[in-house]
């Protein structure tokens, strides 16, 4: 095992590894409104993965936020699985392009 996932210390809440960095490209195959989304994944120290990407959407009369984040028990893989799909799941809204807005996460959010 990994020192990390051992590694105990009252100061310390969680400790979460990035394990890869993903871009997804998507210009000219997709009604999505930018050419890339990167993706990161993390392990925490009981071995559940997180995916997550470095964009959001804003709501342009609420100002709520969408972020894409999603977390599986199994796998790296299933992870982002699960976040692509949400993904396009939300893309394919009837109201995604008249009602959102494409915003970025800041950097130390992501």
């Amino acid at each position: 095992m990994e020192w990390w996932k051992t590694f105990n210390n009252n100061n310390i809440l969680k400790i979460e590894k990035c394990i890869a960095k993903y871009r997804i490209q998507t210009i000219g195959i997709s009604g999505l409104d930018f050419p890339y989304y990167e993706i990161k994944t993390y392990e925490d120290q009981n071995g559940k993965f997180r995916a997550k990407t470095d964009v959001c959407y804003r709501h342009k009369k609420t100002g709520k936020v969408i972020i894409f984040e999603e977390a599986s028990n199994t796998s790296e893989e299933d992870a982002i699985q699960k976040l692509l799909l949400s993904l396009f799941e939300f893309y394919r809204s009837e109201d995604f392009f008249e009602e959102y807005e494409l915003d970025w996460l800041p950097y130390y959010q992501f």
